[in-house]
């Protein structure tokens, strides 16, 4: 020992640096390393859990994407029968006073055709009678039916 006059400190601090290492490791590492363990799988487990999640999100998005698409193809189809409706129950009724309008217009013109005809006879029969006192005025007797001279 004379030659290596260290060495039983050497072995001392060696064998308390062993003891520590087991005394460490029984009581602080392994727990450690136990808490780091099952912290490690809660965080691959929550993982796992949100990606089903997104997934499950991205599936629900897609469903509601599809149904809104559904409503709107639908109400878009409703306002356009809607429409179509409207522009035929329109149409029927433009047609309808149309044809009331051209009922109306032939009446009145068959009512002025009447009233022309009858002012027609009118005017010729006092044109006939206008004449006849002219011509009595100027001729001084009457001519005519009135006169019976012709």
């Amino acid at each position: 020992m004379e030659n290596f006059p260290h060495l039983p400190t050497l072995l001392s601090v060696g064998a308390a640096t062993v003891f520590l290492m087991l005394v460490l490791n029984q009581f602080l590492f392994k727990p450690l390393r136990t808490i780091i363990d099952e912290r490690e799988r809660r965080t691959m487990h929550a993982q796992e859990e949100l990606e089903a999640a997104n997934i499950l999100q991205a599936e629900r998005l897609d469903q509601i994407d599809n149904r809104l698409k559904d409503a709107r193809r639908e109400a878009h189809d409703i306002r356009d029968t809607a429409q179509r409706a409207g522009r035929a129950e329109r149409d029927e009724r433009m047609m309808e006073a149309r044809k009331a309008a051209q009922d109306i217009v032939e009446k009145a013109r068959a009512a002025l055709a009447a009233d022309v005809e009858i002012a027609h006879k009118d005017l010729e029969s006092e044109a006939e009678r206008l004449s006849q006192v002219i011509a009595k005025q100027l001729l001084g007797r009457p001519v005519g039916p009135e006169g019976k001279s012709n």
